[in-house]
């Protein structure tokens, strides 16, 4: 006899047509708004000089980030892993369905080596908590720089979502934290933790790795505003950083960042609404967020598939 299925329940139907109109409803949205011509016109006269040095800060910006990546790893004890292959496989990953399917991806690279997953994954969350620790900062000098009209919501609600998710964000660094990552991996991994990774890192570990956080999301700055000048969109590097600030500090938030595709939805969204104030449409600036996703794409699936060998990590 045939079981009969599970019912699901109203919160779980509610997710699923969520993850459904969501970009159903932002498609339509973006069919309205966009200005296909001004957006064709842009592509025939693409710069390419400028397009070139874009490129170099993207991957300037992704060799940044895998080095922090390898650090916390060594700092956290790890004594071989796949490092650059692991954060490219998270790279293509969160391009095409979300940063937690992109986390995932890091760990399973991870299975065949004698890493511990506990620790691995405790490594995982801080990665991401330092890029969530540098978007709050970045958030007060974004609200004052952003052009005039750009802004959709108060900013009060944005320094209230802020606080909120400074505590959310900082909990990986402390000992409540670190004690519900190593339960998590207990749970989900079977994988029992080392106890002793959690007081490798110090004051200034943290400092170190906080600092070259900054410098790449800076450096990715200057990517998008290279980017932009090569579609001759006429911005400053200023109002650059506080749109790409917002954007990545909204995309941070939990329920964006857990859904499929949800957060390259809000992020199409986001670049749609703010715009590029001082001189570009809705269609460019979506226009800008599409290139980059196909960057982001392109380089985690080719540096992925050369599958280099694990390298040493530890001390």
């Amino acid at each position: 006899m045939t079981p009969s299925p599970t019912p699901r329940s109203p919160r779980v139907r509610l997710l699923r047509a969520v993850r459904w109109i969501v970009p159903i409803g932002l498609g339509a949205w973006i069919a309205w708004r966009i200005d296909l011509d001004d957006v064709w016109s842009r592509i025939s006269d693409l710069s390419v000089g400028w397009l070139v040095v874009a490129l170099l800060l993207f991957a300037a910006s992704l060799w940044v980030r895998i080095v922090r990546w390898g650090l916390i790893l060594k700092y956290l004890g790890v004594p071989k892993g796949p490092v650059f292959r692991s954060f490219a496989l998270d790279f293509a990953g969160s391009a095409l369905v979300g940063e937690a399917v992109g986390g995932v991806a890091r760990l399973v690279d991870f299975r065949k080596t004698e890493a511990d997953l506990g620790t691995v994954s405790y490594a995982l969350v801080l990665d991401k908590a330092y890029e969530v620790m540098i978007l709050i900062v970045l958030l007060v000098p974004a609200i004052v720089l952003l052009p005039a009209g750009a802004l959709q919501v108060g900013p009060g609600f944005l320094i209230l979502v802020g606080v909120g998710l400074f505590a959310t964000g900082a909990l990986p660094f402390t000992p409540i934290g670190e004690r519900a990552v190593r339960a998590v991996a207990r749970r989900v991994l079977k994988s029992e933790t080392d106890d002793n990774a959690f007081a490798r890192l110090g004051a200034g570990h943290h400092v170190l790795l906080l600092a070259q956080s900054l410098f790449a999301r800076l450096v990715h700055f200057g990517f998008a505003w290279m980017l932009a000048k090569s579609l001759a969109v006429t911005i400053s590097y200023a109002d650059m950083s506080a749109v790409m600030a917002i954007v990545g500090f909204v995309v941070m938030v939990p329920i964006t960042i857990g859904g499929l595709g949800t957060r390259d939805a809000t992020m199409i969204w986001l670049f749609g609404i703010l715009g590029l104030a001082a001189g570009g449409a809705a269609g460019t600036s979506i226009l800008i967020f599409v290139i980059t996703l196909v960057f982001r794409l392109l380089a985690g699936l080719i540096w992925a598939a050369s599958k280099p060998k694990p390298i040493e990590v530890g001390a």
